[in-house]
């Protein structure tokens, strides 16, 4: 009993010993990488080629553990950042990493069996931080392990008074199921945005789920911005305990969200003066959305103007302005707006009124009496002196 139990023992240890494999990075050209100072930038390229192992590796899900040491403050702008073949550069922030044995920041790497990747490590320092390091012990492993990724979506534009659909989608590609915790809205130490800003105001802030291996869960919630703006939205996190027995923290991309005004035209109408009875005036016309606008910008009354339908056309988000001169007026008050024909939708500005007065006509008289005078007197003085 005593040898079968111990050849029992013997067979998982070894199983246990093929089926997770890891090599220093060391063994692919990777070198320590250290930097000292703030605002620093070091990086480092390297091959990892696994394929021979294709045909004897239990699994293709890899791991790369790159061990890092921050000395001094972190501050706000010290992180790794790592891309694989063209793929886009991916940062971890160091309050991702884990800590109980060295820092560790752990990236997930599919399919590393199925070609060559060639890896480029940068580390950058920023704020206080007066030397950073990735050590030489860094590896890479191919490991029974979930894998997962986090994405944030929302719409990419909708009308102010609008609610937004956001969707939070968690995948797991790899081997073993994961149970993780999702915050929705997460705190980001560089981000500005106040994340009150987009109260949630129909679902949950959070949720704890199982991913089954080769599934994905998706969960929804709704926000309502207060304001016309594009926002660049707060990010997803997600916390799992990884086969290392850490907590884990993964981020998703912050997503962008414009939220445009209800009307897509803003028409102002403003007076430019007075001159000759002939008024000038501007309109301002504004696209809000982003989508392109074309319709026929009058002035109304229309008898005041001649020619006065001007065809608008306006690219997203664009602004154009207009002059516009009426006919020379006799006395009296007049009021005109300016007004937009699109397809059925009229948009129309406030009105500007304005007064041309009649002239006081006093002192002509008056001048014109006093000639008539001394042209009557040269007259008799002439005609009667003789």
């Amino acid at each position: 009993m005593y040898k079968k139990t111990l050849a029992l023992i013997s067979i998982l240890f070894l199983v246990s010993f093929v089926s997770a494999l890891e090599f220093p990075l060391s063994n692919y050209g990777f070198n320590e990488i250290e930097v000292t100072g703030a605002s620093m930038r070091e990086c480092q390229s390297f091959t990892l080629d696994l394929t021979q192992l294709k045909d004897t590796a239990f699994y293709s899900e890899g791991i790369l553990s790159l061990k890092t040491d921050f000395i001094g403050e972190k501050g706000d702008n010290s992180f790794i950042s790592v891309k694989i073949n063209s793929e886009k550069e991916q940062v971890l922030w160091p309050e991702y990493f884990s800590c109980n044995n060295g820092c560790w920041a752990r990236l997930f790497i599919d399919d590393l069996l199925d070609d060559t990747k060639l890896v480029r490590v940068c580390i950058s320092t920023g704020g206080k931080t007066s030397s950073a390091k990735v050590n030489a012990s860094s590896t890479i492993g191919l490991y029974d392990t979930p894998t997962l990724e986090i994405k944030n979506t929302s719409p990419s534009e909708i009308v102010l008074g609008q609610r937004a659909e956001m969707n939070i989608i968690v995948k797991n590609t790899g081997t073993k199921d994961a149970d993780v915790f999702v915050q929705f809205i997460a705190q980001d130490l560089r981000s500005l945005l106040k994340i009150t800003s987009f109260d949630i105001v129909e679902g949950d802030a959070s949720a704890t789920e199982i991913i089954p291996a080769g599934e994905e869960k998706r969960f929804t919630y709704y926000i309502k911005p207060t304001q016309a703006s594009v926002y660049n939205l707060p990010a997803a996190a997600l916390f799992f305990d990884n086969i290392f027995g850490e907590t884990q923290q993964i981020t998703s991309t912050h997503p962008q969200l414009s939220v445009i005004a209800p009307k897509q035209i803003d028409l102002v109408l403003v007076s430019e003066g007075l001159i000759d009875n002939q008024m000038t005036t501007k309109v301002v016309v504004r696209n809000n959305w982003d989508t392109p606008f074309d319709g026929n910008l009058s002035i109304k009354p229309y008898d005041l103007l001649t020619g006065n339908i001007i065809k608008v056309f306006l690219d997203k988000k664009q602004e154009k302005e207009f002059i516009f001169k009426t006919k020379t007026l006799l006395p009296g008050k007049y009021s005109l707006l300016a007004e937009i024909d699109a397809n059925d939708t009229i948009y129309v500005s406030d009105s500007v009124s304005f007064q041309i007065q009649s002239k006081d006509m006093t002192i002509e008289i008056v001048i014109a009496v006093i000639a008539i005078i001394i042209a009557l007197a040269i007259f008799f003085r002439i005609y009667f002196g003789k």
